[in-house]
């Protein structure tokens, strides 16, 4: 059977990372851990949808190969640091020729949901849910938004039947 899962915000490759969460000793440490929670819940027949903010360096897309190995699908969702910079343009261009993902996305529908980095404003979400990333630990108090930064989410990708039923319990 095939899952969906969403997460954001790996920050694979952040050289600061570790004053953001210093439970890590290192950047490598971080993105291991990162990676390996991925990797744990995340098969071939499944599909991750990153939103935004995973990749700042080129050597951080050695980790989407290996997730490029293990996992069906991969859809990238563009976070503010995506492309910030010519060398972040770059590492999209890699992803998209080396066929490392399977869609990059700025904003998209989902199943009822929208799907983007940041949260949307509340006036866009036209009767829709808004899973997103951006906000690291804080969470939206508003029951239309359930937000998927790894810190929100113990690092663990969560299944989107898990995210559906939190959202509607909380909307009742």
């Amino acid at each position: 059977m095939s899952r969906v899962y969403f997460i954001a915000d790996l920050h694979l490759g952040h050289k600061n990372i570790c004053k953001f969460r210093p439970q890590f000793s290192s950047v490598e440490h971080h993105d291991s851990y990162v990676v390996k929670q991925i990797l744990e819940t995340c098969g071939k027949r499944d599909t991750i949808y990153l939103l935004g903010d995973c990749f700042f360096t080129e050597n951080s897309l050695w980790y989407l190969k290996i997730m490029r190995e293990s996992i069906g699908q991969i859809h990238l969702v563009l976070g503010n640091h995506c492309s910030e910079n010519g060398r972040r343009q770059s590492y999209i261009k890699t992803m998209l020729s080396e066929g490392l993902i399977d869609n990059i996305h700025g904003l998209v529908s989902y199943k009822g949901c929208w799907l983007s980095h940041a949260p949307i404003h509340d006036s866009e979400l036209r009767g829709k849910f808004c899973v997103h990333g951006h906000t690291h630990s804080v969470i939206v108090d508003d029951s239309r938004y359930f937000g998927v930064s790894c810190e929100q989410l113990d690092y663990k990708p969560i299944n989107f039947q898990e995210i559906i039923k939190a959202l509607k319990n909380e909307s009742l």
